[in-house]
């Protein structure tokens, strides 16, 4: 177990840090168990739970032999929790598998977007903004109309299955009972 302060700074932005009060990592022969509390600006984060082995099937038998990992994660950001159960299947010479299902009563998007509006636009001559601004889309796509660099992503097959009851995302009402596959 360890903790940390990251402190950082981009040549043009502010300096920014990230608190790691708590961050522990143990193993056995067949699981590995997680807990990690992470704290930035206002937000809280809490990554808690048990995956398989992942220094004896993800480490070192990664592309060697077959892994098959369960993961059984529960993540919290400030305060509201979110269920990460899945499975993730890797064979020798062949794209990792996986499938994963996020359940959540409720959970926001909001401090993630806050946050990264807030840093995105603050900058060392300007004095740091209470409130992060709306984005105002003002063409044709309902966030952006930025394009998505899925290109930068790894290269897997799976599925992703969402179920989250109440789904708060940033400057909108929240999205009710929001379930989605990809």
């Amino acid at each position: 177990m360890f903790n940390a302060r990251i402190h950082y700074e981009d040549s043009d932005r502010a300096a920014k840090v990230v608190n790691l009060p708590k961050v522990s990592f143990s193993s056995d022969d067949s699981k590995s168990t997680i807990l990690i509390n992470a704290q930035y600006a206002n937000s809280t984060l809490n990554l808690t739970g048990k995956t398989s082995s992942l220094r004896k099937k993800a480490y070192f038998a990664w592309d060697q032999a077959p892994v098959a990992m369960n993961l059984d994660l529960t993540l919290t950001l400030n305060g509201k929790s979110l269920l990460i159960k899945g499975e993730i299947d890797k064979k020798p010479q062949n794209l990792p598998a996986f499938n994963v299902n996020l359940y959540s009563q409720s959970f926001d998007l909001l401090p993630l977007a806050g946050a990264a509006m807030v840093t995105g636009s603050t900058s060392k001559s300007s004095p740091k903004t209470a409130s992060a601004p709306i984005h105002q889309s003002d063409g044709k796509y309902f966030f952006s109309d930025e394009p998505i660099s899925f290109d930068l992503l790894p290269i897997a097959n799976g599925s992703i299955d969402i179920h989250i009851s109440e789904l708060g995302i940033s400057g909108q009402a929240p999205l009710i009972n929001f379930k989605s596959n990809l």
